[in-house]
């Protein structure tokens, strides 16, 4: 489905550039479910009325997503679902849906697949795109109980809907339910930018790596290449005994944000913000610089942006 996984052998052509190294840092963190858009939870107990109602109707409604060549549902009343996310077989979620599968097979269906660059992929059914996924029939006996997980998994970012695979089977799928605008596309979830969306202490952080503020010890690590909030591009420690860490924190990253952006902080629209330990934490204050776009998502760096 949408959440995050590592990546398999079995699960299509990868689609993405591998990110960088740095993903032993985002394992050792504790693994979170965000979105980009802050969808309220509320919408999880809406999809999951609605899914469990679809999910065994499936074979009597219209597909919602036809293909070139659709045919009728290629088996009985058997639920089936679409995933193409962690939620297939190999990948990190499947053993929490994999104990109410009977059978499984890969498929295709129209739409399009986009990065949400923190560790997990968003479906939008319909269109011209290919969508490469796995179908997962369901054991009518404890499939109320499979729906009911998979929306737990999805946290009321993603909707249920109807839809028809390439080989004719009609199944549930869910569905991105924000905008895409920004993200980038990829052909298939392969699992390789999987590793972001940790939340981790910004101490952690290097230079070149893109994330979301949390508060003022934690961030959310993001792939640069989806819209994000802020990009570090400079790390230091000060002298001991500095009698205002972050006053001196903030001066220090003058130089290096005119020499990043190509402009003055204050003669930039960008905003620099600043990490830094207090003198109670340490003797030598570590501090970090990132810069970001004021109430704006950036995709991409800001290097040389010159705004």
């Amino acid at each position: 489905m949408g959440d995050s996984g590592e990546s398999s052998q079995d699960s299509g052509t990868p689609a993405t550039e591998r990110p960088p190294a740095g993903s032993d840092r985002a394992r050792r963190a504790r693994k979170i479910w965000l979105s980009p858009g802050g969808i309220s939870a509320i919408a999880a107990a809406l999809a999951a009325v609605a899914a469990l109602i679809g999910l065994f109707v499936q074979q009597r409604e219209p597909a919602a997503t036809p293909n070139p060549t659709p045919a009728p549902p290629s088996v009985g009343a058997e639920p089936a679902l679409f995933v193409y996310g962690s939620s297939m077989p190999g990948m990190s979620r499947y053993d929490a849906i994999g104990r109410y599968v009977i059978r499984s097979a890969r498929d295709t269906v129209r739409g399009s697949l986009y990065d949400s660059g923190l560790g997990y992929p968003m479906a939008k059914f319909g269109g011209d795109g290919q969508i490469r996924g796995v179908v997962l029939w369901l054991d009518p006996a404890t499939a109320e109980a499979a729906l009911a997980e998979m929306t737990r998994v999805e946290a009321g970012l993603f909707h249920p809907v109807t839809v028809r695979t390439a080989s004719g089977v009609s199944a549930q799928a869910y569905q991105w339910i924000g905008s895409t605008d920004g993200f980038p596309t990829i052909d298939a979830w392969d699992g390789s930018t999987a590793h972001y969306g940790a939340r981790i202490g910004w101490p952690e952080l290097k230079p070149g790596d893109c994330f979301q503020a949390f508060d003022d010890q934690t961030v959310t690590t993001s792939w640069c290449k989806a819209p994000h909030a802020l990009e570090a591009f400079h790390t230091g420690t000060l002298k001991e005994g500095a009698a205002d860490p972050r006053s001196a924190a903030e001066r220090a990253c003058r130089g290096p944000f005119a020499e990043f952006v190509g402009r003055d902080p204050e003669d930039s629209e960008l905003v620099l913000r600043v990490y830094s330990h207090s003198a109670s934490e340490s003797r030598t204050p570590a501090f970090l610089c990132a810069v970001g776009a004021d109430g704006e998502a950036v995709a991409g760096t800001l290097s040389g942006a010159d705004r």
